[in-house]
């Protein structure tokens, strides 16, 4: 990030004024991954609950995974370490798209719908004391989840068929949703929440905001009400993302860039240099900065 003191959109020159405005310019330039070891879809890129350690997994017909990222404070090389998974059925082939946390503070795997290269359905990441984690086969009866459709409010887990996560006895119920305005039940793709903790739905026309309900398990979870946006009125929650750094959030679909300010609702066009042609979806953080991966040529790492 470059800063220039400016008066009037002028270069402020020194001694002339006594006001300063600050006026911030967030570059993207390209990001080096030594040995080959490249995420080449951010949205593979997961974390672990019980460690906070992130991961990069894609499959590939062979496997793809690397943890233990390491990126130099302002550098734009970084390095991954090759990881091994070991599992019930799965082995070390899967996209980490479709790994979700709990609320229980586990983590799992879910995908219902792939082809029988290995035995579909739900795993959970076993940690025994003293070895490595692996994945074990998780049962939920018939039940059909898909990891990048999962979300959670805090309290529960949901999934986008409109049921929810009872954790006293680990099995899934009905959930009973109030709905004001139309829209449709909240496929977790694209949930999202701002940095104040609300949790919002925004599917092209269907704008919500939700509002916690009874979280005893008794079937009802909340109410979906009409969300009302200024500047930006119909787009996507996978693309909606939030700066680690300065807690700011954005939307970023193609050439479309908009950045949020909370307090009023309001999408403001915004322009990014050295990358401004790009989705949120694919844009991922370590903790400390931001990266963008959407192919093996196409790495980004935003500089402050």
């Amino acid at each position: 990030m470059s800063v220039i003191l400016t008066y009037n959109n002028r270069p402020l020159e020194f001694g002339h004024y006594n006001f300063i405005e600050y006026a911030y310019e967030y570059d993207w330039v390209p990001m080096t991954w030594k040995y080959g070891r490249i995420p080449t879809y951010g949205d593979n890129v997961w974390k672990r609950s019980d460690t906070g350690d992130i991961y990069y997994s894609q499959r590939t017909g062979t496997g793809k995974s690397y943890g233990s990222p390491y990126i130099p404070s302002g550098g734009t090389t970084g390095d991954w370490a090759n990881k091994s998974w070991s599992g019930m059925g799965m082995g070390v082939d899967f996209d980490g798209r479709h790994v979700w946390n709990s609320v229980n503070g586990k983590t799992y795997y879910s995908y219902s719908n792939v082809t029988p290269t290995y035995e579909p359905g739900n795993y959970v990441l076993v940690t025994p004391s003293g070895s490595n984690a692996y994945w074990s086969s998780k049962s939920w009866g018939t039940l059909t989840l898909v990891g990048e459709s999962m979300w959670n409010d805090g309290i529960m887990d949901y999934n986008d068929d409109n049921y929810y996560h009872k954790l006293d006895d680990d099995k899934w119920y009905v959930a009973y949703w109030l709905r004001y305005g139309g829209g449709a039940y909240p496929n977790g793709i694209h949930v999202w929440k701002d940095s104040l903790g609300h949790i919002y739905y925004s599917n092209g026309e269907y704008q919500c905001l939700i509002e916690s309900g009874d979280p005893t398990g008794q079937g009802y979870k909340g109410t979906w009400y009409v969300k009302t946006w200024y500047g930006l009125t119909s787009f996507y929650g996978e693309d909606v993302w939030r700066d680690v750094k300065t807690g700011m959030t954005f939307y970023s679909n193609g050439t479309t860039q908009y950045m949020l300010d909370e307090s009023t609702s309001t999408w403001t066009p915004w322009t990014w240099k050295g990358l401004t042609d790009f989705y949120g979806r694919y844009v991922w953080t370590d903790g400390n900065r931001m990266f963008y991966s959407n192919g093996d040529s196409n790495q980004y790492v935003l500089n402050w």
